[in-house]
């Protein structure tokens, strides 16, 4: 039976990379000011979506492997979808959200898009984005990543050469930045998760990477761009809430490709994380594994991806609430990241069979199943006060891996996870 190999279990008892004790409590000093290029249209009216993306989509005949439902109570977390803009027309993608039963939405903003030039934001397209998302009374996390080139002035030719993220050379960059967004959109924006998957390689390279062969992810400390981040924001809109970037569910602790993320978010506690947060960012998955199964007993048609907790949505949830109670901290979870991937009706990629077999073994009926199910059990679960779905239209933007588990296909049709998630 094939086991993912890359999946190393390794117990460490410190953290020497990403992590570093926060940040003391001295007010930051006067930040520079930011040029700034607005949107220059209106909010509108919405339209209607093409009816495709609409119809409900009669379920696949494949048979769904066994899971029983919990019973909902009204208990339940706030609801959110991810969503990826195109361009700066929102209306489409609002009308599809109309239909859907969240409140949140969350959208990434990648600093590198909107800081080209240092000094120079360009926020026309996330303008209208907000301006419109707010009429329609949706509430917005913004995610809070990737550093642009002239941040980076250490990075190596053949890091700028790379589709990956990095911390920036200075981390005070980070916070002008964090600053500008959040003055600009005071009121508007409701929290901001900081960074994305910081316990990853790809999204935490070292600048000074010159190869593939010597890849490894960079020495400067997450915690201390969070610190910086969480000061900048709560000094421009004390209102707005600051998530933890959600870590990526690994067992690798090579610190070359990425840190167990049980062992970094233990780490970051140790080193002050809770003052520096208003809500920790998780992001468990259940692979193809269903949301009530638990490790590690292996679900008819799951060949791989089924020998570890890692791979079990309920025992990572337990997993970081364990953590946060041996860190005493008063700390709820946001999972910013949620759902289950099919390979059906991805057409822009096929699955990587050595790293990414699960998505054949999810059927489009139970890709919907198996999201609809793990809503369900968070209902009551009182430490988790958040949850996105992962997500609306990666297909129709042409995000390769986010269309595995976008409700929209790449046919431009609806699988039938739209018509399970509708109000």
């Amino acid at each position: 039976m094939q086991r993912r190999g890359f999946f190393v279990l390794v117990l460490c008892t410190a953290l020497t990379v990403g992590l570093a004790s926060a940040q003391d409590s001295t007010p930051l000093p006067p930040l520079p000011t930011i040029n700034i290029i607005v949107a220059t249209d209106t909010p509108g009216p919405t339209s209607t979506p093409p009816a495709a993306l609409i119809a409900t989509q009669q379920a696949t005949s494949t048979p769904l492997r066994a899971q029983t439902a919990t019973p909902a109570v009204s208990d339940q977390p706030q609801r959110g979808i991810e969503i990826f803009l195109q361009g700066a027309d929102i209306a489409p993608i609002i009308a599809q959200l109309s239909q859907l039963n969240v409140s949140w939405v969350r959208i990434v903003l990648n600093w590198r898009d909107v800081e080209v030039v240092r000094g120079t934001l360009n926020l026309s397209a996330i303008d209208a984005a907000i301006a419109r998302l707010r009429a329609a009374n949706y509430s917005i996390l913004l995610t809070l990543t990737g550093a642009p080139d002239w941040a980076r002035p250490s990075a190596t030719p053949f890091v700028l050469s790379l589709p990956q993220y990095g911390p920036p050379d200075n981390l005070a960059d980070f916070a002008i930045f964090a600053s500008a967004i959040a003055t600009r959109y005071k009121g508007q924006v409701a929290a901001y998760e900081v960074w994305t998957e910081p316990n990853l390689r790809r999204s935490w390279i070292d600048p000074q990477t010159t190869s593939r062969e010597t890849a490894r992810m960079s020495p400067a400390r997450y915690i201390d761009l969070l610190s910086e981040a969480y000061r900048a924001i709560k000094a421009a809109d004390p209102a707005a809430m600051v998530i933890s970037g959600g870590l990526a569910p690994t067992g690798i602790n090579d610190r070359r490709n990425s840190i167990d993320d049980e062992v970094f978010l233990e780490a970051l506690f140790q080193q002050g994380l809770a003052s520096v947060a208003d809500a920790v960012g998780v992001q468990p998955n259940g692979f193809a594994n269903p949301p009530a199964a638990r490790c590690c007993v292996q679900s008819e048609g799951v060949l791989t991806h089924w020998e570890s907790k890692k791979f079990y949505f309920l025992d990572m949830l337990d997993s970081y609430r364990t953590i946060i109670a041996r860190a005493n901290a008063n700390l709820p979870m946001w999972i910013v990241r949620f759902g289950w991937g099919t390979s059906e009706g991805n057409t822009i990629v096929s699955p990587n069979m050595n790293e990414n077999p699960f998505f054949t073994y999810n059927s489009p009926a139970e890709q919907a199943q198996y999201t609809a199910e793990g809503l369900n059990l968070l209902n009551g679960m009182a430490d988790v006060k958040a949850v996105f779905i992962f997500n609306l239209n990666g297909c129709q933007v042409g995000q390769a891996e986010a269309c595995f588990y976008s409700l929209i296909d790449s046919n431009n049709q609806a699988r039938p996870i739209f018509s399970a998630l509708t109000r």
